[in-house]
């Protein structure tokens, strides 16, 4: 224990000590809900390139003010709100003394209250790892030194750090103070109902604390630390409507834990697990609740969904047309329960967006090539190149007069996501080839995945029912204006096709995402059809089980 001039009541004050440490490991207990599956879940709200400078926080019932270690939060001191939360720097007097450290939070809480009754401003912080005791506000290394020599308890001046935040009242006074890389600010809202855990930040409500580091020395990460079956509440409305039948809100909810609980620390480089965009999953904390959000959510609580003893990965995307897609065909690796199945319940043609066109120019295109890093001049010809078992672009080709390249797997869609919303496309130039109904009824043509191709005759063999071969012969084709042999037309065919190039191309497909796992308007018909979300689960990720972790 490191203190200045000021005197303490030894034993009385270790006792109360000891009695706060137990009384907060009763309020504020974060352990895990089971091994492996963590009660709290940390979402980054702002980071990156979003990171703040401040933020305006409220709760109804005021703050515990203390530090999250992990996922787990350690009170020092209560304030009321509202707060802010900002850099230290911020206020332009980043310069403090310090008046004790290495006390607990008993004794910071009474010498903060002691030095305050004596006109100081004195406030209880946390820097390097040590709770103490700080005060007033300098702009100038030389003012705090100058402040520290005229007061009696003969504080040390505090030079000027990179990481530290300040926690400020409503009058603009500081109440807390933070500095310690290693560990985060926490700003947890004093509740007695779990349900009540929730805090306003920046003007949106979210359930659980905040925690904030200043991890590049400039602006703020600010994370939500929220049990995990709240952040589901959150996240089950924006991905999914809550208008929709219950069962089919279940699936989404156990496929959004399971999601959660695989990904833990996906942007462990930020220090938060998961992003509240798409990129992981759509989370509005409180604001996107409603009256339907949390019987799918707590009728499923601890519900996973597994693959051999293992977390599944429940992907999952709006539509995806007659069937989903296998994974290898997507992202590369395969996954032997992300194979794909038929989905016949999705009426795919009656969904926003579900069937969809688009006509981009050369132009157009060109610009959207030149933005993704692949440029080929000006595009003159796209092509379909290959297509998957289950029909998506697998290669898309686009040529140009500077060259070409060849668009693989997902690029298919994300380079493109201007013009399509799948891989379920088929893209026509206007100097494609228009190939009349007249012609299609006299002539037997084939699609290759780029086209469809006149097959000549000799490329005909009649299959019988043991799949033989019975006979090869001439075949006759009925078309609207009477019996025709197939190959009578074939050269006036080819003198329709064209090889010059296109300056607009329509694309025209179905379904929206990567396809891949659970279609949730598939769901959306499983359940209306009479399924149960056990069944829809086990249909969409071939193989798996349900098992209640916690």
């Amino acid at each position: 224990m490191k203190l200045t001039n000021i005197k303490f009541k030894g034993i009385k004050r270790f006792v109360s000590l000891m009695l706060a440490f137990a009384l907060a490991a009763v309020m504020f207990p974060t352990s895990g809900a089971a091994e492996g599956y963590p009660e709290y879940l940390r979402i980054g709200l702002f980071y990156g390139d979003t990171e703040i400078s401040s933020a305006a926080v409220s709760a109804d019932n005021g703050f515990n003010l203390g530090y999250y270690s992990d996922r787990t939060f350690n009170s020092i001191c209560t304030a009321a709100s509202p707060l802010t939360v900002q850099r230290d720097d911020m206020a332009g007097y980043p310069y403090h003394l310090r008046y004790a450290s290495g006390i607990g939070a008993e004794e910071a809480r009474s010498l903060a209250a002691q030095l305050s009754g004596e006109g100081i401003m004195a406030y209880p912080a946390y820097i390097n790892g040590e709770i103490g005791v700080c005060g007033g506000m300098y702009a100038s290394v030389a003012d705090a030194e100058a402040a520290a020599a005229a007061d009696a308890h003969a504080p040390m001046p505090m030079d000027m750090s990179g990481d530290r935040i300040c926690v400020l009242d409503a009058s603009g006074k500081i109440v807390f103070l933070f500095g310690s890389g290693g560990t985060g600010l926490g700003v947890r809202p004093i509740f007695s109902d779990p349900m009540g855990e929730k805090l306003t930040v920046s003007g949106k409500t979210y359930r659980g604390g905040l925690d904030c580091r200043r991890l590049s020395g400039g602006a703020m990460t600010a994370v939500n630390v929220v049990k995990a079956e709240h952040y589901l509440y959150g996240v089950i409305s924006r991905e999914m409507s809550t208008s929709w039948h219950v069962e089919a809100l279940k699936a989404q909810a156990v496929c959004a834990r399971t999601y959660a609980f695989s990904s833990l620390g996906k942007h462990d480089a930020y220090g938060f697990d998961l992003c509240p965009t798409t990129d992981c999953q759509a989370y509005g904390g409180v604001d996107s609740e409603d009256g339907n959000s949390y019987a799918p959510v707590d009728q499923t609580a601890g519900m996973v969904l597994k693959y051999d003893g293992t977390l599944a990965q429940t992907v999952y995307c709006s539509s995806t047309g007659p069937n989903t897609e296998s994974v290898e065909y997507v992202w590369g690796t395969p996954y032997p329960y992300l194979v794909s199945v038929d989905n016949p319940y999705e009426n795919t043609a009656e969904i926003p967006s579900g069937v969809w066109s688009s006509t981009v120019t050369s132009d157009q295109i060109t610009q959207i090539m030149n933005n993704a890093g692949r440029g080929v001049g000006q595009v003159t010809n796209i092509d379909v190149l290959e297509r998957t078992p289950a029909g998506r672009v697998m290669k898309l080709r686009i040529a140009g007069t500077a060259g070409e390249t060849v668009l693989e797997r997902e690029e298919c869609r994300s380079v493109l996501s201007d013009i399509v919303k799948s891989r379920l496309y088929t893209v026509k130039g206007n100097a494609d080839a228009d190939i009349s109904s007249n012609t299609i009824s006299n002539t037997l043509c084939a699609w290759d995945g780029t086209m469809y191709r006149q097959l000549s005759p000799n490329e005909v063999y009649i299959i019988g029912a043991d799949l033989t071969i019975v006979q090869q012969a001439a075949l006759y084709i009925l078309g609207k204006d009477g019996a025709h042999k197939f190959g009578a037309e074939v050269q006036e065919i080819k003198e329709e096709i064209s090889t010059a190039p296109s300056t607009e191309w329509e694309f025209s497909g179905m379904g929206w995402g990567h396809a891949v796992g659970m279609s949730q308007y598939g769901a959306k018909g499983m359940a209306e059809a009479g399924f149960g979300f056990e069944e829809i689960l086990t249909h969409y990720f071939t193989g798996t089980y349900l098992e209640k972790v916690y």
